[in-house]
């Protein structure tokens, strides 16, 4: 069986260790679909959560305002602070609605032309206002059940270097901007410059010729890596005294039982002009990761972590030093897609016949309905790996020893094909 493997793998062998050892260098990619498809799951909608008594009993809604993106398996999320800070919406709702504080819903996209769904809640670990930045962590699926992190992993941004970004690269801004329809919308532009900010540094902000609307605040901005390099911050409509382009119905202020265009509409913000860097965010992040945010108004609580747990706690490998693995797995009869087919990474040093149990995998993706795939960490540079492809009613291919180089291209894409049993 060994030797049937290998005489199956020997074209993805060819093309794919050439390719990370940086002998024969893949094609640039600018957002490959299967990067897009990955993105459209990690750019998630958020809102507050509203506790409305009616008919003798409570019930719990939600409505999407902002934006947001998953920075790590177990559920963090990084967003703008004035998204999860509810204290004016306490104001302009009916005396029988309660805001719920230190927590919002999150809403994902399973399909692009389709609204959000509701899919977690998530407390509030880490915020600065001044730097108008906060990080969530999912704490529950929407029924109030716990997540079990041991059995659970979010697809998430991999974070780059904004520090590295130079005018006229490319911006790709993915979020819930709430004008001109309820799906998840995708912009982009061009670097057009960096703005200072005292006690932040010369690259505070990153200003963007891209059209932004306001319900964009707080969501995933990506290089043409797809890579997290900013968050849509920065709100104006050019003039002091135009109004919100932005406004949406969060209560039932009419009384009628349903929160609707009827219903007084809430200020969410007006176009967008600047991202802040994501370099920026870094420390808060880490600090959100370590158990160790605070936020204002609030006693500094560890985050809620089951310990079985593997978050990416630290910095992010920078640019140059990983590898984004995507591509298709196929059948090799048909061509198709083959949904649900596992890609592997082993551990560095764990050959094939070495691997048992799942500690040995240093990460794994599963393809999706079309057979395609992303894996969620990036290979390091000057590590080797093992490769597997499989799925039960095919033989599995593999190669021990995949060497990933120096000279590798960030992205490469391959094409697998597996033959029936």
């Amino acid at each position: 069986m060994r030797s049937l493997k290998r005489i199956l793998l020997s074209a993805l062998v060819v093309a794919f260790g050439m390719a990370l050892a940086g002998a024969a260098p893949a094609p640039s990619l600018a957002l490959a679909r299967t990067v897009r498809q990955q993105l459209f799951k990690i750019a998630v909608q958020l809102g507050p959560l509203l506790e409305v008594e009616q008919d003798g009993g409570t019930n719990l809604r939600s409505k999407g305002w902002g934006s947001g993106t998953i920075i790590s398996p177990d559920g963090y999320i990084l967003t703008n602070y004035h998204v999860v800070d509810v204290e004016d919406l306490k104001d302009q709702v009916p005396d029988n609605v309660t805001v719920r504080e230190g927590e919002m819903a999150v809403f994902v996209t399973v399909k692009v032309d389709e609204p959000p769904v509701p899919a977690f809640i998530a407390e509030v670990v880490a915020a600065d206002p001044d730097l108008d930045l906060a990080v969530l962590h999912v704490t529950t699926t929407p029924d109030g059940k716990a997540v079990n992190w041991s059995k659970t992993k979010l697809p998430y941004a991999t974070l780059g270097d904004s520090d590295e970004l130079l005018p006229l690269d490319k911006l790709y801004i993915f979020g819930y901007p709430g004008i001109g329809g309820d799906t998840i919308t995708v912009v982009e532009g061009e670097v057009s410059g960096f703005t200072a900010e005292a006690g932040v540094g010369n690259r505070a902000w990153i200003k963007t010729n891209a059209t932004i609307a306001g319900g964009n605040s707080g969501g995933t901005a990506v290089d043409e890596d797809g890579k997290l390099v900013g968050v849509p911050t920065q709100a104006g409509s050019g003039s002091e005294s135009s109004a919100y382009v932005d406004c949406r119905p969060l209560a039932d202020t009419n009384g009628d039982g349903q929160v609707d265009e009827d219903d007084t509409c809430v200020p969410i913000g007006g176009f967008i002009n600047a991202l802040r860097s994501i370099n920026v965010a870094k420390p808060l992040i880490e600090e959100a990761m370590r158990g160790e945010g605070t936020v204002p108004g609030k006693a500094p609580t560890p985050a809620k972590k089951q310990p079985t747990a593997t978050p990416r706690v630290g910095p992010t490998p920078e640019p140059g030093d990983g590898v984004i693995i995507t591509g298709t797995i196929v059948d090799a009869d048909t061509g198709r897609g083959i949904p649900g087919a596992l890609f592997l990474a082993l551990q560095p040093g764990v050959t094939f016949d070495e691997f048992e149990t799942d500690d040995q995998i240093y990460t794994a993706a599963e393809a999706d309905e079309d057979g395609q795939f992303v894996l969620p960490d990036p290979l390091l540079r000057g590590e080797s790996y093992t490769l597997v492809a499989g799925l039960k009613g095919y033989q599995p291919v593999y190669e021990d020893g995949v060497y990933v180089g120096e000279d590798a291209e960030p992205v490469v894409e391959l094409t697998i094909r597996l033959k029936k049993r």
